[in-house]
């Protein structure tokens, strides 16, 4: 019994190694000479072979079902964190998200909805501390975001508002405005940022220019009017766009 016992452990072994390379050859050479020198006829017998690949095979498709089982866990997390987000539960979904991570730690769209979450929960506080950690951990979801998809729009945009106006970093939203906006992408609230932080960077040309491309291509007449408007101050000579 020991001795099955020592031959299933060692060939399970074998097959989580199995992808280890150019010395598995000669391991498994090493091994099947050990093996051998167990059994008096200097063979393992076919039969013991079989019975541990078909144990191999119903321990294989265990493992398989805790993986399924494992991946619905975290879609059901997942779903919660956005129930909860619609109820503006922000404090619950945020502990759903962190389940959820646990089960798909390179989903981008997960810490998008943490830093959402971890955002609306610093506005529900009232002391600098708290305040602070909220926001700490909303910046950190969404570099996190960007870290695996550095195009992530929602999390570009979301971010730079972060910067400009909770961490008071304008010039730190300006690469991910002018990232979010590359190849001519026409999201008329990003330009405004943009146009804001050019201003602030003493660019009033560059700030003018945005809103001039506002202007052409808004297509409801509210935002013209707001570009237009922003346009003629830095004219003016204002520059609170």
């Amino acid at each position: 019994m020991k001795r099955y016992l020592f031959i299933t452990a060692v060939i399970l072994t074998v097959t989580l190694i199995s992808s280890c390379g150019g010395e598995k050859k000669a391991w498994m050479d090493g091994l099947s000479a050990a093996e051998e020198r167990e059994f008096s006829s200097g063979k393992v017998p076919a039969e013991r072979i079989d019975n541990l690949k078909k144990g191999i095979s119903f321990y294989e498709g265990d493992v398989e079902r805790t993986i399924k089982a494992s991946k619905q866990i975290g879609i059901y997390y997942r779903m919660l964190a956005l129930e909860y987000m619609s109820l503006e539960m922000y404090n619950e979904a945020l502990k759903s998200i962190e389940k959820a991570v646990e089960y798909f730690p390179t989903s981008p769209m997960l810490y998008y909805y943490g830093a959402v979450s971890a955002a609306q929960m610093m506005q529900t506080v009232y002391d600098e501390h708290n305040a602070g950690i909220y926001l700490s951990m909303a910046e950190h979801y969404y570099l996190r975001a960007l870290s695996i998809d550095p195009g992530y729009t929602e999390a570009l945009y979301g971010l730079s508002v972060l910067y400009i106006f909770e961490l008071n970093r304008p010039f730190d939203a300006e690469p991910l405005l002018e990232r979010l906006l590359a190849g001519g992408s026409a999201n008329f609230n990003a330009m405004f940022l943009l146009a804001r932080v050019k201003i602030l960077l003493g660019e009033t040309d560059a700030a003018e220019e945005l809103y001039s491309n506002i202007e052409e291509k808004a297509p409801d007449e509210e935002t013209k009017q707001k570009a237009k408007d922003n346009r003629m101050r830095i004219v003016g000579g204002y520059n609170n766009g």
